[in-house]
């Protein structure tokens, strides 16, 4: 749904037999307005001013936008609905009964604390362990599964051929900033972001005791980590070539793209995710990356990818991990990164937990409370009629010729409307 920065609804007069006036209301609250500034000054103050004044940054954020301020409140309605859940005996197995088990366990600060690095150990382990390049290809495979997409990632994405049509995306991932320009480019404080990202590392390598596993130190595997993203940062898109609709979708067979990449099993790996099945080809959103990937695979000493592998999966975990690991990732994700001054209250972040890993679960209950279906269906009407008045719209436009107005009606009848939530909810007994 499009924002507009002006929205007025009028109401036309209503014949009655005392005749009156509707009154016209505004879609725009006046109060999030500063009137005292010129808006051919500056507009942003002009529109935004009276919502900063009236919302000012708390030390738990870094922005707070309308969009924010409807995240929060739907924070606090799903924190009911959990809380809720955890007070009652659930059956067995129950969608409740997981929200609650997992909720229950990233509260309990108490054990978490006591745990320290213990989680991680056994996929540590594991890499430490690699010796050759099929024992980094398996490994990768592994962590893909668990959620953790080093080197790239793959996920469901609509066919921009056919929007009902759901097509696997291969896409550039792996860089723990994020970004491929805090790497590469030295404007504003990317020079400090990039040597506290080395600091980060060099601590938590440490505090997880991959250092003494590994035989390597700490602050030597900080640096090879760095180097070998840094290499990965160069052959990645830029924000601007990655808006490019038309060049982000390359469609490929799994053997056209093993063409393009020989050195990435893509059949294996569609196999190993379980989503080789029926998939006839698949999007590679950027070549030039995939290839680079390619020749990293092959090039690439194996203690370097160990290492990268090794901080991935401290970096991922550390936010749930004990308060170390929690304050040094948010020492400098939150404060240096993001210029938050603390972290949000452990029920949030554990709430936003919940709803990453069993969204649809959450959301069910979450539509029942908030969302009943005779919402959702007056919004799908709403949406009908709309699309209706497009199409009579176009049928009436003058300047449109016969063959302008027939394809606009084709693409017209491609829009795939989604309101609120799926017809058909995921199925999680198998979780």
């Amino acid at each position: 749904m499009k924002k507009t920065l002006l929205s007025i609804a009028t109401m036309a007069v209503i014949a009655t037999g005392c005749q009156h006036k509707a009154q016209l209301t505004s879609g725009v609250n006046l109060d999030n307005l500063d009137t005292t500034a010129r808006l051919q000054d500056d507009f942003y103050q002009y529109a935004c001013g009276g919502w900063m004044a009236n919302h000012p940054l708390d030390a738990e954020h870094s922005r707070y936008g309308s969009f924010d301020k409807l995240a929060e409140d739907a924070q606090e309605n799903l924190r009911g609905i959990i809380d809720s859940i955890s007070s009652m005996q659930n059956p067995k197995g129950s969608i409740a009964d997981k929200i609650a088990t997992l909720y229950n366990i990233g509260m309990d600060s108490v054990r978490l604390q006591e745990q320290g690095a213990e989680p991680l150990m056994p996929f540590l382990e594991g890499i430490n362990g690699l010796k050759t390049r099929q024992d980094v290809w398996n490994e990768m495979m592994k962590m893909h599964l668990r959620g953790n997409h080093v080197l790239f990632g793959v996920f469901g994405e609509a066919d921009k051929d056919d929007a009902k049509q759901c097509i696997a995306w291969a896409y550039q991932t792996g860089l723990g900033l994020g970004d491929r320009d805090y790497y590469l480019e030295d404007q504003g404080r990317n020079a400090e972001i990039r040597q506290g990202y080395i600091d980060l590392m060099t601590k938590e390598f440490a505090l997880a005791g991959y250092d003494q596993m590994s035989g390597i130190r700490a602050d030597k595997l900080a640096s090879m980590v760095m180097a070998f993203e840094t290499r990965l940062a160069k052959s990645q898109n830029t924000k601007l070539e990655n808006r490019d609709p038309f060049a982000t979708f390359n469609r490929h067979t799994v053997e056209e793209a093993a063409a393009l990449t020989p050195n990435i099993d893509w059949k294996g790996y569609f196999e190993t995710m379980k989503i080789m099945d029926g998939m006839k080809t698949f999007n590679v959103a950027q070549p030039k990356y995939f290839e680079e990937v390619s020749r990293v695979l092959a090039d690439t000493d194996v203690e370097i990818l160990k290492a990268y592998f090794a901080w991935h999966e401290i970096v991922s975990a550390a936010p749930y991990l004990s308060e170390d690991f929690v304050n040094a990732n948010f020492d400098f994700f939150g404060k240096l990164l993001s210029g938050k001054e603390v972290n949000r209250p452990r029920w949030k972040r554990v709430t936003s937990t919940v709803d990453g890993a069993m969204g649809e679960a959450l959301g069910q209950l979450y539509v029942e409370r908030y969302f009943p279906k005779e919402a959702k269906d007056r919004m799908e009407t709403l949406v009908d009629n709309l699309m209706t008045a497009l199409g009579q719209r176009i049928d009436m436009a003058t300047w449109m010729s016969d063959e302008t107005k027939k394809n606009a009606h084709e693409k017209l009848s491609t829009i795939y409307v989604k309101i609120g939530y799926p017809n058909k909810w995921r199925d999680y007994s198998g979780s």
